[in-house]
C-alpha cells in the first residue's frame, strides 16, 4: 500500500486520490486506472477475477455479521480490525468442499474456534495484558446462555490498566453469527432468511469501579431468547474492559478507543467447537477448575445479570458502593452522587486531588439509580437498521393497528406520518394535532409493537431548543426510538436560515447528551419538496452543516433523480433517506445509489382509504354488502 510523504493533502489531485484511514498514521494515496468496470463484469478474461471478487465479497459480508455479534465492544478497538476478521473468514471459506470457486460457502458453525482469542487491539494494551488472570466461563448453545467468572482485580497485581482514567468496568456480549451461503438465484452471499437484528449481540456489564482500587470478584450471566430455526449459526461470547471519566454533575462517560476487548468463545452446530483448520490448537475452557455449568432453563426474556462477590482489600481511599435493590435482570447505571465528610469544595476536583496525593482518607458513598432496560436499546436497534447494505423500508402509520399490520408483514421499523395522523384526527397537517395526542399515540404504539418506532415531530412542537428537548424527552420516556425534525416552520413553505437551524440542532443534541437522552434524530430538509430551483445546492450545503451537529440522519423528501441522490449521499456521512414517489426505482437500485432508508409518507394511508372509499360506493351501487366480502 503506497503512502504519501513530503507533501500532505487529502482529496483528489489529477489521477491521484489521497485519504486517511483509521489505524494508519500516514496518508494513503492511490492512482486511478485499471480495466474498465464493464470488462471486469463481462469479459471472459476476467472470469477468475469475478470468482475471487465474489468470494471476497462473501468474506466481507460475513465479517460484518461477526462484528454485529460484538457490536457494543467495537468502541474499545483502536484499529480497523475488519480486514483481519475477513481474512479469518477466508480461511473458513477455503474449507468448503461442496461449492465451486466463486460460490464457496462460509460455514463458521463448523469451524467456530478459529475466532477464539481474537484481540480488538493493536496499539493499546490487549485485554490479556490488562487483566492477567484467566477468565473461567461456560457457554451453552442449546439454551443460548453464557456465564463469565471474573476474579478479584487488584491494580499492579493482576490488573494493569496503563492509563489515567478514573473508573472502569468489564463488559460481556453474546451474539449469534449466521453462516454465509451463496444464493444461486440472487447471485450473492446472504445469511439465512431468518437472520434479523434480534440476533445481534446483547450486553451485560459490571458496575463502575475506581481504577486505583480494582474490583471484587464478579460473575456475569447473559442470555438471548432469539432462537434460529435451523443449525446454521454460531453462538459468540466476547469480553472487554471499558474505561470511564467523570463529566458534568458527576456522571461517568465511557472513553472511546482506550479500552481492550477480545472474542472469548464460540459454539458451533451440534456442539461442534473443534476446528479442523491446519495448525489450529484447541482447548476446552469448560473443563478448567472453577467453571460451573450454566443452568439449562433459559429465561423467557433476554437476561443480563451481574452477581458480585466482594473479596477486596481496602486502601486508604475507601469507596462504599450501595446498589439499589432490584428485581430486574439488568441494571443500567444512569446517575450517581457522592458525599464527603470534609469541606464543601468542588466534588470532582476534590476527588481527583485526594486520589493523586493520598493525604487523607474519606468515605465516598455512591448511590446508583437503576433502570430496567433491554440488552439493546430501541435507539441502538433503530440506528443499526441504518447501517445495512440494503435500505430500511419504513412503514408509515396512522394508528396503532396500522403499526401492528406493518410489524406482522415483516417490516423492521415503523414511523408515524404527520399528514396521515392529522387526517385521522380531523385536522390539517402542520402541527395542528396537539402534542399530547401525538404523545399518546406514540406511547401506545411503542407498547404494542416490538419493533422500533419513530415519530414525525415536524418542527418540534416548540420554537426553542429547550422546548423541543422537553418534547423529545417525553417521547423517549414513552419508548420511542427516533424522531424526524424539519427545517421549515409549519404553514410557512419557507426554509429556515441554514445557520440558524444548525445552531438549534446543536443546542438540541447537546441538551440531549446532558440529560442522557438517546434518540435517533433524522433531520428533514425541504429544498426538493418546496420545488426550489437550487434544491440540490441547498440540500448539499445544509447536509454539510447539519452533519456537524450530532444528528443521526438526513431526510430529503421528493428527491427522486439518480444524480441528485448520488450527489447528496456522497456529500455527507449521515445515512440519507427519501420518501416513496412514483419515479423511485427498486430498493436494490436505491441501495446502489447510497440510500439507507425509504419512508412511505402518507401514501399507504391514502391507498387504504382509496380502497375503502371504492368499496363504500360499490355497496350503494349493488344494493348489498357483497363488496366487503
Amino acid at each position: 500500500m503506497p503512502f504519501l510523504e513530503g507533501i500532505t493533502f487529502t482529496g483528489k489531485l489529477a489521477d491521484l486520490s489521497a485519504y486517511r484511514m483509521r489505524g494508519f498514521d500516514k496518508i494513503i494515496v492511490r492512482r486511478k486506472g485499471g480495466p474498465r468496470p464493464e470488462h471486469i463484469h463481462k469479459s471472459e478474461n476476467f472470469a477468475n477475477v469475478r470468482r475471487t471478487m465474489s468470494e471476497f465479497g462473501g468474506c466481507s459480508r460475513m465479517g460484518r455479521h461477526v462484528r454485529l455479534a460484538l457490536h457494543q465492544l467495537r468502541n474499545l478497538s483502536d484499529y480497523n480490525f475488519g480486514s483481519d476478521i475477513n481474512s479469518l473468514m477466508r480461511q473458513v471459506q477455503l474449507q468448503d468442499g461442496t461449492g465451486e470457486w466463486g460460490k464457496r460457502n462460509i460455514i463458521l458453525s463448523e469451524h467456530a474456534r478459529i475466532l477464539e482469542g481474537f484481540p480488538l487491539n493493536e496499539i493499546n494494551p490487549t485485554f490479556d495484558s490488562v487483566i492477567r488472570n484467566p477468565l473461567y466461563y461456560t457457554i451453552d448453545r442449546a439454551t443460548r446462555t453464557a456465564q463469565v467468572d471474573i476474579p478479584a482485580l487488584q491494580r499492579s497485581i493482576n490488573y494493569f490498566p496503563q492509563n489515567s482514567h478514573a473508573m472502569f468496568r468489564v463488559v460481556v456480549t453474546l451474539g449469534i453469527v449466521p453462516d454465509m451461503i451463496f444464493n444461486i438465484q440472487k447471485k450473492e452471499y446472504l445469511p439465512p432468511a431468518w437472520y434479523s437484528p434480534k440476533f445481534y449481540s446483547r450486553e451485560v456489564s459490571t458496575e463502575w469501579f475506581p481504577s486505583l482500587e480494582g474490583m471484587p470478584a464478579s460473575t456475569l450471566t447473559i442470555a438471548t431468547d432469539a432462537l434460529p430455526p435451523d443449525e446454521r449459526w454460531t453462538l459468540m461470547l466476547s469480553v472487554g474492559i471499558e474505561y470511564g471519566a467523570f463529566r458534568e454533575n458527576g456522571k461517568i462517560q465511557e472513553v472511546k478507543r482506550y479500552g481492550a476487548a477480545k472474542i472469548l468463545a464460540l459454539r458451533g452446530r451440534d456442539g461442534l467447537t473443534e476446528d479442523i483448520l491446519p495448525g489450529k490448537e484447541t482447548s476446552n475452557v469448560n473443563d478448567l477448575p472453577g467453571a460451573e455449568p450454566v443452568e439449562r432453563n433459559a429465561p423467557e426474556e433476554p437476561t443480563a445479570a451481574a452477581n458480585t462477590q466482594t473479596s477486596h482489600q481496602t486502601p486508604k481511599v475507601t469507596y462504599v458502593y450501595t446498589p439499589a435493590k432490584r428485581d430486574a435482570d439488568k441494571v443500567d447505571v444512569q446517575t450517581y452522587t457522592y458525599a464527603m465528610d470534609d469541606d464543601k469544595k468542588s466534588v470532582c476536583s476534590h476527588f481527583y486531588n485526594t486520589n493523586a496525593t493520598f493525604t487523607f482518607s474519606f468515605a465516598c458513598i455512591l448511590i446508583y439509580e437503576t433502570k430496567t432496560i433491554h440488552p439493546m436499546s430501541a435507539f441502538e436497534s433503530f440506528r443499526q437498521l441504518h447501517q445495512n447494505e440494503k435500505p430500511l423500508i419504513l412503514g408509515n402509520t396512522w394508528d396503532v393497528h396500522s403499526a401492528r399490520l406493518f410489524e406482522q408483514s415483516g417490516y423492521a421499523a415503523v414511523g408515524t406520518s404527520s399528514h396521515a395522523v392529522a387526517q385521522v384526527l380531523g385536522y390539517d397537517d402542520g402541527e395542528n394535532v396537539s402534542f399530547d395526542d401525538l404523545l399518546r399515540l406514540a406511547r401506545r404504539t411503542a407498547e404494542v409493537v416490538k419493533i422500533p418506532v419513530t415519530v414525525d415531530l415536524e418542527a418540534g412542537y416548540a420554537r426553542t431548543a429547550d422546548g423541543i428537548v422537553e418534547n423529545i424527552k417525553k417521547l423517549h420516556d414513552a419508548g420511542v426510538a427516533g424522531i424526524n425534525i424539519e427545517d421549515t416552520l409549519p404553514n410557512t413553505a419557507t426554509l429556515r436560515p441554514a445557520e440558524e437551524f444548525q445552531k438549534q440542532l446543536s443546542a438540541i443534541t447537546n441538551k440531549m447528551a446532558q440529560q442522557n437522552i438517546k434518540l435517533f434524530i433524522n433531520t428533514r430538509t425541504d429544498g426538493f419538496i418546496l420545488g426550489l430551483e437550487t434544491a440540490l445546492e441547498e440540500t448539499t450545503t445544509r447536509a454539510r452543516l447539519y452533519e456537524q451537529t450530532g444528528v443521526h440522519g438526513l431526510f430529503v423528501p421528493c428527491m427522486t433523480e439518480e444524480k441528485d441522490i448520488r450527489t447528496v449521499t456522497s456529500t455527507t456521512k449521515l445515512p440519507v433517506s427519501v420518501m416513496c414517489m412514483p419515479g423511485l426505482p427498486a430498493f436494490d437500485v436505491l441501495a446502489s445509489w447510497g440510500l439507507k432508508r425509504v419512508s412511505m409518507g402518507p401514501f399507504a394511508y391514502r391507498y387504504v382509504n382509496k380502497q375503502a372509499e371504492a368499496a363504500m360506493k360499490e355497496v350503494l351501487n349493488v344494493n348489498s354488502f357483497t363488496p366487503f366480502f
